[in-house]
């Protein structure tokens, strides 16, 4: 679980963070959030000069047009 791990520079806050929420919170903000996770990602792996973490879909450098202030707002 990623709440497990503290890596402050790649916003994983771990435990500390993890426990302030209920898992029924977390469950909200997670649905929340769904549409900004879902847009990040790519139908293929991504990769980028010098990234040395595990494979990944989500977009280095890249906001999909449809990732917007208003779009998201539109989802509450």
């Amino acid at each position: 679980m990623w709440a497990e791990s503290i890596h402050p520079t790649t916003l994983q806050w771990g435990r500390p963070l993890a426990n302030r929420f209920t898992q029924k919170e977390a469950g909200k903000l997670w649905a929340r959030f769904k549409f900004v996770d879902d847009l990040l990602q790519a139908d293929e792996d991504q990769w980028a000069p010098g990234f040395q973490g595990e494979e990944t879909r989500y977009y280095f450098d890249q906001v999909p047009a449809e990732l917007s202030v208003e779009a998201f707002v539109a989802t509450f």
